[in-house]
C-alpha cells in the first residue's frame, strides 16, 4: 500500500476534510456546467432579444373513444397464422390424433370434460 494512504489511514480527520473538499469542488463543478448549459440553451431560444422561457407542451392523453376511433379508422386484411410448413405439421399431427374430438386440437392438448 501507497505510503501517502497509510498516513491517511492513520489520521481521519485529514482523510475527511479531503473528501469534503473534494465533494465542494464536485458539487461546484456540477453547477457550473448546468448553468453553462441552461447559458446556451438560453442564446439559441433569444427572439428579438427576449429569452423565451421554457414551457412543457402537454400532450393530449387518449381516452377510449379516441382509442375506438383509432381502431375503426385503421384497415385490417386477414393474414394466416402458421406459415406453410406450421400449417402442414399441424395437419399431420391432427390427424394422427387417437380420437375424432381432438382433430382440431394440437398434438399434446388433451381435451377434458368439465368436472361438475
Amino acid at each position: 500500500m501507497p505510503p501517502e494512504l497509510i498516513v491517511l489511514i492513520n489520521k481521519p480527520v485529514l482523510l475527511i476534510a479531503i473528501l469534503f473538499v473534494g465533494a465542494l469542488i464536485g458539487i461546484q463543478v456540477e453547477r457550473f456546467v448546468r448553468w453553462d448549459k441552461r447559458r446556451n440553451w438560453q442564446r439559441r431560444q433569444r427572439r428579438g432579444g427576449k429569452v423565451v422561457p421554457f414551457e412543457r407542451e402537454r400532450e393530449r392523453v387518449p381516452d377510449a373513444a379516441d382509442q375506438l376511433r383509432t381502431v375503426m379508422r385503421a384497415d385490417f386484411k386477414a393474414q394466416p397464422l402458421l406459415n406453410k410448413s406450421e400449417a402442414r405439421l399441424f395437419t399431420q399431427t391432427a390427424s394422427s390424433s387417437p380420437s375424432p374430438g381432438m382433430r382440431n386440437a394440437p398434438a399434446g392438448f388433451a381435451r377434458r370434460t368439465p368436472v361438475f
